[in-house]
């Protein structure tokens, strides 16, 4: 993989998140929900100058040193004992890169999400949930939170959600598990202000006339404990 980060974190132990809030969540009409949505300004960007990439591998700069990661290939995407990694953005504010790292075994694919703090050269893994990549972060508009979710594979029609806290020490950050929540399958979330958020859910029902799964969606919001509202 080339020169690689000079420390790792691992975030988001289930201990951890077990000894913080569970997040509750209340029913909204789509309008309202689409009136977040359109409100809400990402803050992970796809910026491709941000990489360096070849057939094989991409490069990101940091302070410190380039990493280079294995690129998917039409080669070493299907071969076994292999692996591959995805580049998902870059936070501008916190100057972080999203990365995700998937490994091809004899019969499964499966893989980790983490980011790299650009600056401090620190890689942070977020532990995995029945062996699925977490989705990209969505970060709070004064970026102080960030929310990723990841679909369980043994119950696909779950989804584990993770608020991870983000405190700014000086030009350099912290990370650290918030709350949590379980909830049905998540298609999209949007923060509605810096303490509440919103999403977009997914529930499948057997269709006895037309012998298939019918979609049905949801849309809810939750705000975080302790957290003053804005």
């Amino acid at each position: 993989m080339g020169q690689e980060a000079e420390t790792t974190i691992k975030l988001g132990w289930q201990d951890t998140y077990d000894s913080f809030p569970k997040l509750t969540f209340e029913n909204i009409k789509l309008a309202e929900y689409l009136n977040y949505r359109q409100n809400y300004s990402p803050q992970l960007n796809m910026d491709s100058s941000k990489v360096v990439a070849s057939d094989t591998a991409f490069t990101i700069r940091t302070a410190k040193a380039l990493l280079s990661f294995p690129r998917p290939s039409p080669i070493n995407s299907v071969r076994t004992n292999s692996d591959y990694v995805y580049y998902k953005g870059f936070n501008d504010h916190l100057k972080i890169y999203f990365l995700e790292h998937y490994f091809v075994g004899a019969e499964f694919t499966f893989g980790y999400s983490f980011f790299i703090d650009s600056v401090s050269v620190v890689k942070y893994d977020l532990i995995e949930h029945a062996d699925f990549t977490f989705q990209p972060p969505v970060f709070s508009p004064d970026n102080r939170f960030m929310i990723t979710y990841v679909y369980d594979y043994f119950s696909p029609n779950e989804c584990f959600l993770g608020v991870i806290k983000i405190t700014s020490e000086g030009n350099s950050f912290s990370y650290k598990e918030f709350a949590s929540a379980s909830t049905v399958l998540i298609e999209e979330l949007v923060w509605i202000n810096n303490s509440s958020f919103a999403i977009k859910v997914k529930a499948q029902t057997y269709n006895e006339k037309n012998k298939n799964l019918d979609d049905n969606f949801t849309y809810l919001k939750a705000s975080l404990p302790n957290v003053k509202h804005e």
